[in-house]
């Protein structure tokens, strides 16, 4: 794993970390001579995006994956935007997919580490009217002080109403730096779409995507060589470390997408001896809040009850995998045909022993048992209700 070729060689000792020191000590001598962690450490991830996930894998434990993506997150981010003061956020989620809420959080958490005052926001889809008012609110700001941030997600090409609102959007900020929060392409739109999306975004010259995984940061240059390119795991690990504050009710919760990136597969029956329910986090409602950012906090939250709901869990959406790691909790994972969340754990997480790819719903329910059988004085015992 080379990084780069470096004029010296610092001993990776010398880094007071001990999680990077034990991960120094279990690469192979061979690793060791080519992996400098000082220059790693010290690269500026706008400058090298290349590099930006050579670490991330190689990490066993859920600490330090959280912890290397915050640094990434700083790293990248205060380069981009440590120079201003204010921001506007278009098309950010309240939306009952937790996920979605969960990256609205994490970005206004890093927003708030930054200092960066947020003077508008609009929640999706942004109306003709928000962006004229965003607009006016703009002749306030010099490009030096207010940047304009796109909300983050897998919404690029294969949910066209996202391009079409940013496609708006971009034509009313043209003199100000433009910054979209992590993205995965999905390429599921038609061939038209894809057009018009190149078109729309090599229309603004100083536009900037981040992506969430190396396929899609690959296709990101490839499909968009005018705007700059870089990689960065999803925001929604701003939130952190979360311990359980719950004890399941089931042995196995399955979240099951029901939209159109659904893999599409029967749900085979329990295994003998355990309990395990099936649904979609959208049905699991929230109550509302007080504002509409609030609403995206209290649906994040809701959806890690959601998932606490079991032992371990089995899912086929990409913050099942993500709020899981945050949250600690052991799961399977069922890919979609984009690849969607293997692409992500190859990127970011792919040394976490208690998260696994399954090729089937059968095989899904084997290493959900198996999780259970290896783990089962590591995790809480099931309490609450039981249904008749």
């Amino acid at each position: 794993m080379m990084l780069g070729l470096p004029k010296h060689k610092m001993k990776y000792t010398d880094v007071n970390n001990d999680s990077y020191k034990l991960l120094w000590n279990n690469l192979s001598l061979s690793k060791q001579a080519t992996f400098n962690i000082i220059d790693f450490l010290s690269l500026d991830l706008v400058h090298n995006p290349e590099e930006t996930n050579k670490l991330s894998p190689l990490h066993t434990k859920r600490s330090d994956v959280i912890d290397e993506a915050q640094r990434i997150h700083m790293n990248i981010f205060k380069s981009l935007l440590g120079g201003y003061k204010y921001a506007m956020l278009f098309d950010y989620s309240t939306s009952e997919n937790k996920g979605d809420s969960a990256i609205t959080v994490g970005e206004t958490l890093l927003l708030r580490k930054l200092k960066i005052e947020i003077v508008f926001a609009c929640k999706v889809f942004c109306t003709d009217n928000q962006i004229y008012r965003a607009h006016n609110i703009s002749k306030n700001y010099t490009s030096k002080d207010l940047v304009i941030l796109f909300h983050g997600g897998g919404n690029v090409i294969g949910w066209p109403s996202s391009d079409f609102s940013r496609s708006k959007q971009i034509k009313r900020f043209m003199p100000f730096n433009i910054v979209m929060f992590p993205q995965s392409i999905l390429t599921m739109g038609p061939d038209s779409h894809i057009k018009f999306c190149q078109k729309i975004y090599a229309s603004h010259p100083k536009l900037t995507f981040l992506w969430r995984d190396k396929v899609s940061f690959e296709l990101g240059k490839k499909l968009f060589p005018n705007v700059r390119s870089l990689l960065s795991p999803d925001i929604a690990y701003q939130i952190g470390f979360v311990p359980r504050f719950m004890h399941p009710t089931f042995d196995i919760l399955w979240l099951k997408r029901t939209d159109k990136e659904s893999p599409h597969y029967n749900t085979p029956a329990a295994p003998e001896g355990y309990r395990m329910h099936v649904s979609d986090w959208l049905i699991w409602k929230t109550h509302r809040g007080d504002s509409p950012m609030e609403d995206s906090f209290l649906k994040t939250t809701n959806g890690m009850m959601f998932l606490q709901r079991g032992r371990v869990v089995i899912t086929d959406r990409l913050h099942g995998h993500i709020l899981s790691t945050l949250l600690n909790i052991p799961h399977v994972y069922i890919d979609n045909k984009q690849r969607k969340i293997s692409n992500y754990h190859t990127t970011w997480t792919a040394g976490l022993d208690n998260v696994v790819l399954a090729n089937s719903s059968t095989d899904a329910v084997e290493k959900a048992k198996e999780l259970l059988i290896k783990l089962d004085k590591e995790l809480p015992s099931v309490k609450g209700y039981f249904t008749g």
